[in-house]
């Protein structure tokens, strides 16, 4: 249900929050320790995805040359992507900057009798304490975590590569490119607000694999067959769970 909510929002940013809400409502976990899980994991796969996608930049680039992916663009997409993650990790660390920003809010009239900065107090306490213990007391499992992130980032290259071998077996396109371009893409395309990125994922990887492969008939082939088994299905699957949901188990 997560890949659902992902799917379906913009900017593909609907997973985490209701990722949280579940593990509170359904399975009885505080919201400052479901926060911390959700805010570790999505830091994990910036930063995994960005020294991928680093280590694999001359690769890919060299790739690209000549074709209508403009470098800069790339470019923009990695340093935005950087400074959005390293945002999210300071305010994560330093978490009493939320009470700040929120203390000059209080200053405007509007939200002057909210006492927002009181109410979170307590429960940015907590939340400091979470993040303490996780990744203090129980950093294997964060490494373990982060080593299982680079296998799915693996499983999914290999999904993509698997329609772009079978369109074009004389080709023999190496795995490790899609896998790299695969990593700098997702830094890229995922800032246009459409639900689950549709259009401008779709757009970036038929330019991708029409440079990789020199023909753009067979890219948007391999492109849709990849989307429709690893997005649309999602949407499809998550709907219909949600209807047995609805219709069943909540009657129940």
């Amino acid at each position: 249900m997560g890949f659902f909510f992902t799917a379906v929002t913009p900017l593909a940013a609907g997973g985490q929050p209701y990722q949280i809400w579940h593990l509170n409502e359904s399975l009885g976990v505080d919201y400052e320790h479901g926060m911390n899980i959700m805010v570790s994991r999505f830091l994990e796969t910036m930063f995994t995805n960005f020294f991928v996608a680093i280590f694999f930049y001359n690769s890919i680039i060299s790739s690209l040359r000549g074709g209508r992916i403009s470098v800069r663009l790339i470019q923009l997409g990695l340093i935005t992507s950087l400074i959005v993650t390293l945002f999210i990790l300071v305010l994560f660390v330093r978490s009493r900057i939320i009470i700040k920003i929120v203390r000059l809010l209080e200053k405007i009239k509007f939200f002057r009798k909210k006492n927002w900065s009181l109410k979170l107090e307590n429960w940015i306490v907590e939340l400091k304490k979470s993040i303490r213990f996780l990744w203090n007391e129980k950093l294997y499992i964060m490494i373990l975590d982060i080593l299982l992130g680079v296998g799915l980032l693996i499983v999914q290259a290999y999904s993509l590569y698997y329609f772009v071998d079978v369109f074009t077996p004389d080709l023999n396109i190496s795995y490790w490119k899609i896998f790299g371009g695969m990593a700098i893409l997702n830094m890229v395309v995922f800032y246009l607000p459409t639900p689950g990125a549709s259009g401008s994922m779709e757009g970036a990887y038929h330019i991708f694999l029409s440079s990789l492969t020199g023909n753009s008939k067979i890219a948007l082939t391999a492109v849709f067959g990849w989307r429709f088994s690893s997005y649309y299905m999602q949407i499809i699957f998550g709907s219909l769970l949600l209807f047995i949901n609805n219709a069943f188990i909540k009657r129940r």
